[in-house]
């Protein structure tokens, strides 16, 4: 079962990006403007689950270039570091637009609602600009999105009974943890769905004679990724 950590204040993940655009040492050490956000947005689904990534677009204005650019983020509880990837995916003179994204692991992101405490942006004349949810480019701006907790337990489901035509098999679910709400299931042929085999139990007919027989099983709970096993 996964460890959490229950911390009594708001955790602060700093999710920190490096970006390298090389201006000329005049325009470097001329500059004493600070970078300025004009835009960002939440590119990715609101609700992600393991193994999903959170994306963030932005654009920034700065006449020296963009060196670093961290975001921090609170959260329900826990503290690790997390590896971010960004991109500048392009320019136009000064204004730079990019993305940074966030591979989501709820070892690391415990499950809950997530949003931006801070961002924190450095030039290359090592200029620093830091937004707070009431700064402007902010304010007006939703970026929350929620983490979905993972099952602790998903075992694939066993296949039980003959295999044998006008025989019946049963397929059984194994122990989860925690318990789903519901379950759906669906029979395979030889890697494809059979239509209308979505019990627990199949009888083969004659067409599955020499067929490789599989269950699938999907298991939702609210708050939880939906989560498929195979046999």
């Amino acid at each position: 079962i996964k460890y959490r950590a229950r911390a009594l204040l708001a955790t602060i993940l700093s999710v920190a990006l490096t970006l390298t655009v090389a201006p000329s040492s005049a325009i470097a050490s001329a500059d004493v403007t600070p970078p300025e956000l004009s835009a960002v947005s939440l590119a990715s689904p609101r609700t992600v689950g393991p193994g999903e990534k959170v994306t963030f677009d932005w654009t920034i204005t700065d006449a020296s270039g963009i060196s670093n650019l961290w975001f921090y983020l609170t959260g329900p509880e826990g503290k690790q570091p997390c590896a971010c990837n960004a991109t500048i995916t392009a320019r136009n003179g000064d204004t730079y637009h990019g993305t940074s994204t966030i591979t989501v692991d709820t070892l690391t992101w415990p499950a809950g609602t997530w949003n931006i405490h801070s961002i924190l942006i450095q030039d290359a004349a090592g200029n620093y600009t830091t937004l707070s949810p009431s700064s402007p480019a902010l304010q007006d701006t939703d970026l929350s999105f929620t983490v979905l907790d993972s099952f602790d337990i998903a075992p694939a489901p066993v296949i039980k009974g003959k295999a044998a035509v006008a025989e019946s098999l049963s397929a059984n679910l194994g122990n989860w943890d925690p318990e789903p709400e519901s379950l759906s299931w669906q029979w395979y042929r030889n890697g494809q769905p059979i239509e209308g085999a979505t019990n627990s139990t199949y009888t083969p007919a004659v067409g599955d004679y020499w067929a490789l027989l599989q269950v699938g099983v999907t298991a939702s709970m609210d708050g939880y990724t939906k989560t498929t096993r195979y046999s």
